[in-house]
């Protein structure tokens, strides 16, 4: 039975634990509407499963942990959280995000406060165009916190629409998930799946915004980093299925800036090339300098 009130936030995890806890401990410190977690750990190896069975005894709201025996990838997994999903909200939550405070109060007003809009997400230090944020001044997770309240301060209130929304922090109403589904799962381990939900949203009647106000910080890609994966190789290879199923190419190639992360600690210092489809940014914001270029 659906929630009316509760958000399902949704979070695949394959190894990389540092930063599930990292995640996980944020998103109980920093939300207060009624929320469930539901954690996919998609054949970790290097005892994610122990510490999300750690959550699921700890912790005060419900959790729900999936595990399967091999990584099914990121949009399958996601799916999987979405079937057992009890929430009117759905989040979509990389488990290298950290979300700060009010996000969630964030991201269901803008997407209450007009019934077209279907899916919202944050601005970043680690997202394509128009969500980046570049050259961001903090040096660890307390400065990040710092800066995000700042950052809010000077932006309140503001926001726009666009093209497509990043998928590592994405807020997607029900009716969305309902008239169009989950992620395509020929998308594998993962990279433009979220453009992919973007179109079919979009083609559905369904508007998405940016809380221009809202900054959640994106470690960037860790698990591929972690594990070995040859992103490039990856995204080239997404970039064609999502252009054979749309009939056009992906956006032009954007160059991410890294974050510098905890002085001394090179690993957590991603490099990643992203593409996407396209912007559709209100005029009247001024975003970053890098604009998302579309090449349909």
């Amino acid at each position: 039975m659906i929630a009316f009130d509760l958000t399902s936030i949704i979070i695949p995890c394959w190894n990389e634990v540092a930063y599930t806890r990292q995640c996980l401990a944020a998103v109980i410190r920093q939300t207060r509407r009624p929320y469930e977690i539901i954690a996919i750990d998609n054949g970790s190896t290097d005892g994610t499963h122990l510490y999300l069975a750690g959550v699921v005894d700890g912790a005060s709201v419900p959790v729900t942990v999936i595990g399967n025996a091999t990584n099914r990838g990121f949009p399958a997994a996601v799916n999987q959280g979405l079937a057992r999903a009890r929430g009117a909200y759905l989040v979509l939550l990389n488990n290298d995000a950290v979300v700060t405070d009010g996000w969630l109060e964030q991201l269901i007003a803008l997407a209450d406060s007009h019934e077209t809009i279907g899916m919202a997400g944050p601005m970043s230090n680690y997202a394509s165009p128009p969500q980046l944020v570049e050259h961001v001044t903090y040096a660890d997770l307390d400065q990040m916190h710092a800066f995000a309240g700042r950052w809010r301060d000077e932006h309140r209130g503001e926001w726009f629409t666009t093209a497509k929304l990043s998928g590592f922090c994405l807020l997607m109403k029900r009716a969305v998930y309902d008239r169009v589904g989950g992620l395509d799962e020929r998308f594998g381990l993962g990279f433009f799946d979220d453009d992919d939900l973007a179109e079919r949203a979009r083609q559905a009647g369904f508007t998405l915004a940016v809380a221009r106000d809202l900054f959640v910080h994106h470690h960037g890609s860790r698990t591929f980093q972690g594990q070995g994966v040859d992103a490039a190789a990856l995204m080239k290879a997404n970039a064609e299925v999502f252009a054979a199923k749309w009939g056009r190419s992906h956006g032009r190639e954007v160059r991410l800036e890294p974050w510098g992360g905890p002085r001394g600690e090179e690993e957590l210092r991603p490099r990643m090339t992203r593409m996407g489809t396209g912007g559709g940014i209100e005029p009247q914001i001024n975003t970053d300098k890098h604009r998302w270029e579309d090449d349909s």
